[in-house]
């Protein structure tokens, strides 16, 4: 209660102090541009436009545009007050050299990887300690992401017909070819207007990657079998099915601690932002965007 009222006290002081610098001036017109400076105050800390305006061109955002602008200015506030809860936990300066490290690896600039140091330490202090991962925790996210258990993929080589000029007889041509047991690949190279690396086989995809209309062709097709032709908006399709299968599937004991990590990370993060949200609770934080 003591704690609030002083803040209360402070952030007055400083309104008042602002009210009367602004009288200072004498006109209507310095009086506008000093309001217009100010977009947030934090306890005794003062956000200016310019600063906010800087901030928010380097993110890639428009400061006029309000709906995109407000998030950089939170993010500006929550800077501050880690910052300042950091300084209150009397916790050790940071060396430049971790600093530069960060910036790096991530790119940002000096005193926002500063200040995410400052947060990866908070969250190691307050919240590491309390998260805790269950193998049944584990279990279930193994089960809910296809990249683990692998997706219906297909081992296709394929035949290209653009559309334009006599696509309609160089299909026929082809068919007549593969049914006359010319290789595919020679059928390809003579036919198809797109090979890859000189080849026509596509390697194995995933079945859901597939256009609609050749997910339907292939869907009953047995391995060895030529598929077509099949019409879409890049033209005209042939295939050969070489193989059909699950693939990328990855065994539970091969990925489980790096499902354990990222579920660490996810639920350290929810509890950071619960902490933080409630650490800028008891701060004075007024925003005039």
């Amino acid at each position: 209660m003591k704690s609030r009222l002083y803040l209360l006290i402070r952030s007055l002081s400083i309104a008042l102090l602002l009210i009367i610098s602004l009288m200072s001036w004498g006109n209507r017109y310095a009086y506008a541009e000093m309001m217009d400076g100010i977009v947030a105050v934090v306890d005794d800390t003062i956000i200016m436009m310019s600063d906010f305006k800087k901030k928010a061109v380097s993110m890639g955002v428009d400061p006029e545009n309000y709906s995109q602008a407000g998030h950089v200015l939170n993010m500006m506030i929550e800077d501050i007050i880690v910052k300042k809860t950091y300084q209150a936990f009397a916790l050790p300066p940071i060396d430049p050299e971790n600093v530069r490290s960060v910036m790096a690896d991530t790119g940002l600039e000096f005193e926002d990887a500063l200040c995410f140091i400052m947060r990866q330490t908070l969250m190691k202090i307050m919240v590491k300690s309390r998260v805790v991962v269950t193998h049944n925790m584990i279990m279930n996210y193994y089960d809910t992401h296809p990249e683990y258990s692998g997706r219906a993929s297909v081992r296709l080589k394929q035949i290209l017909i653009r559309p334009g000029g006599d696509k309609l007889q160089r299909v026929d041509s082809a068919m007549a070819e593969l049914r006359n047991d010319n290789t595919f690949d020679d059928v390809a190279r003579k036919y198809s207007d797109i090979l890859i690396s000189g080849s026509c086989d596509l390697g194995w995809i995933a079945t859901c990657d597939l256009a609609h209309e050749i997910k339907q062709a292939i869907a009953d097709a047995k391995i060895g079998s030529i598929v077509g032709p099949v019409e879409t908006k890049e033209g005209i399709f042939i295939f050969k099915v070489l193989d059909k299968g699950v693939r990328g599937n990855r065994d539970l004991d091969e990925v489980k601690d790096e499902i354990n990590h990222t579920l660490e990370r996810q639920f350290q993060q929810e509890a950071f932002r619960y902490w933080l949200d409630k650490i800028m609770g008891e701060h004075f934080i007024g925003i005039y965007l």
